[in-house]
């Protein structure tokens, strides 16, 4: 997949149910929210183990099966705008075996037998390596955010991907500039 064509479509915000929402929580620095929530994995990790696959993965993929299907999980917010994406892939975090970690970049696929070979060979890929990243850094510009949020132990699903989000100290700094200027 090239990273950087991902197919999206922009929102039209005046006529979105959420619009008065966006416009209104937009405006935080962290505009999103999480929630937990028990989710009983039994049957999952059966079925996982019954094809000798990972359960990690194959509670990634069937989470990204139900991301994909939804919509508003796949907003993005760029600048003052709303995009839809097509698809909506995972950027999990790796230990290795030293202790430390790295980043992964796994696309998704609809069927699990191919999301699983790919992502397997990539996790594998990152655990014999040493740096942080194993992907360029603009490729890691598409971590995955949803809204509204989700946490699965340490599966981790967020508001909407903001491509700019000012922090307290940059607002800050603007406010002072602003009134030096006034």
């Amino acid at each position: 997949m090239n990273y950087l064509a991902f197919v999206k479509r922009q929102l039209d915000i005046s006529r979105w149910a959420r619009k008065d929402h966006f416009n209104f929580f937009r405006k935080f620095e962290e505009p999103f929210f999480g929630v937990t929530i028990r989710v009983d994995c039994t049957n999952a990790y059966a079925k996982a183990k019954a094809v000798n696959a990972s359960f990690f993965l194959y509670y990634l993929h069937k989470s990204l099966v139900a991301v994909n299907k939804i919509e508003p999980f796949r907003y993005r917010i760029s600048g003052d705008d709303v995009f839809v994406y097509d698809q909506v892939n995972a950027s999990p975090t790796i230990n290795r075996p030293d202790g430390t970690f790295g980043f992964a970049y796994l696309d998704y696929h609809e069927r699990f037998e191919i999301f699983h070979k790919h992502a397997a060979a990539i996790i594998e890929d990152v655990k014999k390596s040493t740096g942080l990243f194993r992907l360029s850094l603009v490729k890691m510009l598409f971590i995955t955010r949803l809204y509204p949020g989700l946490i699965l132990h340490h599966f981790r699903m967020h508001g909407v991907f903001h491509s700019t989000i000012p922090s307290r100290k940059s607002r800050s700094a603007e406010c002072q500039k602003n009134q030096k200027d006034e």
